[in-house]
């Protein structure tokens, strides 16, 4: 008992944290200059807790895999044996409910770690929330410093305008420059609704159109509505789940077929897919964060990023090239009889 209550301590002053974080009372003082005094603190705490949290949680991870079912019912039996031994003036609950609610925290605790029915672990949850405050914060910081930037005197600026346009020939080069420098005079900007997308990758060209409705524009004009009944979209649901497990295990696939011999070297691979790259990416940037480079897969794999040398590399797919220092990855899959990433 006193394991899981730590535990939902943690998680839960874990989880208000990063919500008092995104309160509206602290984004108002993210927003002011003393705030650039605490970012720096801020934002290293913040990366102490996710190396913690990595380094950690590979360990209870692989504590949580290895534990057979049977051996957690029989620890339910015995502890419920011992709660039962213990003298009581209330009430006696049954052994098979103290067996239940005993079985039912250590799935919780197992749940949150490892996720369950292709659901995203709370862990998952946990660290993408705490890399996404990360960023916050340095947008913050970046926008006031740019702010701070902006202030300062243009006098030499636009001194230095004004000499450039008395040196042109005539009018036509002067229409030229203005045309470079401020713009196009005039302009009319049509804005709607941005259509939404469940990829964050998706570009704005391969979005559906949006659609503009035009109102009359009367004081009397009034929108009909119509009763509408309540549609079920369980099957919808049940098809886009479906999808994403499959794009998911299509990704894994693609993943085993780089490896060699436990590794991937990005310089020895041809044109990935830009899937794949995606993956390889999100493996950098949690291993980045991390003190011995090291992270953990959705799946339990663990995989090591190493620096060959100096050199640069490209790193070709089908909707461009990326180029990137010359690492390579170490990958230690969680089961010994093959490999299962993510």
């Amino acid at each position: 008992n006193d394991a899981f209550g730590h535990f939902k301590r943690l998680t839960q002053n874990a989880a208000d944290y990063l919500a008092h974080l995104k309160s509206e009372k602290v984004e108002g003082l993210m927003k002011t200059e003393a705030f650039l005094v605490y970012k720096d603190a801020l934002t290293e705490y913040l990366r102490d807790f996710m190396s913690s949290l990595q380094r950690t949680s590979a360990k209870i991870d692989a504590l949580l895999r290895s534990v057979p079912e049977d051996t957690v019912r029989r620890l339910a039996s015995q502890v419920a044996d011992h709660q039962l031994s213990i003298p009581r003036l209330d009430a006696r609950p049954s052994k098979s409910d103290l067996e239940a609610t005993l079985h039912g925290q250590w799935q919780g605790l197992r749940d949150w770690f490892l996720g369950a029915g292709g659901r995203e672990s709370d862990l998952s949850y946990l660290q993408n929330e705490t890399n996404e405050t990360i960023r916050r914060i340095t947008r913050f910081a970046q926008r006031l410093g740019e702010r701070s930037q902006n202030i300062r005197s243009r006098y030499n600026d636009y001194l230095y305008l004004a000499r450039w346009f008395a040196g042109l020939d005539g009018i036509e080069e002067a229409h030229k420059l203005s045309a470079c420098v401020f713009g196009v005079p005039n302009t009319r900007h049509f804005v709607s609704d941005f259509p939404t997308s469940d990829d964050m990758y998706s570009e704005v060209w391969d979005l559906p159109p949006s659609i503009v409705t035009i109102k009359p524009r009367t004081r009397l004009y009034r929108e009909r509505t119509k009763p509408s009944a309540v549609v079920s979209r369980e099957r919808e649901k049940r098809e886009m789940l479906e999808t994403h497990l499959r794009e998911r295990a299509a990704e894994r696939r693609l993943i085993e077929e780089i490896i060699t011999e436990g590794r991937i070297a990005l310089a020895e691979l041809g044109p990935v897919d830009p899937n794949v790259r995606r993956v390889l990416l999100a493996w950098i940037d949690r291993c980045m964060i991390s003190s011995d480079m090291r992270a953990k897969t959705e799946t339990g794999d663990v995989v090591q990023l190493r620096l060959v040398n100096n050199d640069r590399i490209r790193l070709e797919s089908s909707d461009g090239v990326l180029e990137t220092p010359n690492y390579e990855f170490l990958v230690t899959p969680y089961r010994s009889g093959g490999r299962n990433l993510a």
